[in-house]
């Protein structure tokens, strides 16, 4: 992923500058010829987006992810690439471990009930381990 900045070269549509993706892929319908080759700075004005420019109103799920995008405002000049499920964009071995595995790190865990259980602490444990798919079940061994 790229982090960009307010004088962004990359493709507004085709740049992999969204956590999904090319905003493209996420859009169906033709583009006008000049909205084609718009870069992420024609859209950014000094503050915000400038929506009007866009000549139809975008699904509001792809909005909402377009305004929670971190564009730098006050850096000048080149992106950078970043790592895409660090806060700062810097590589991590859990994030990189959890893509070669197939894990999403963005999924909340949400098994941390299991402490709060009032059970034994074998029946806790092993519920952690199924919750972390850490137990030799059949679709785990497959």
């Amino acid at each position: 992923m790229w982090m960009v900045s307010r004088d962004s070269n990359l493709s507004f549509w085709l740049g992999n500058w969204t956590k999904r993706g090319p905003i493209r892929h996420l859009i169906h319908g033709p583009l006008t010829l000049e909205a084609s080759h718009w870069e992420v700075k024609d859209v950014v004005t000094d503050m915000s987006w400038d929506w009007d420019k866009i000549p139809f109103e975008f699904p509001t799920d792809i909005k909402l992810l377009i305004q929670a995008t971190p564009i730098s405002m006050t850096d000048r000049g080149s992106d950078r690439l970043t790592w895409m499920d660090n806060p700062k964009g810097n590589f991590d071995w859990k994030n990189a471990y959890n893509i070669a595995m197939g894990a999403s790190s963005s999924q909340a865990f949400t098994a941390n009930w299991i402490w709060k259980a009032k059970t034994l602490p074998r029946i806790k444990t092993f519920l952690w381990k199924c919750a972390h798919e850490s137990i030799g079940e059949k679709h785990c061994l497959v």
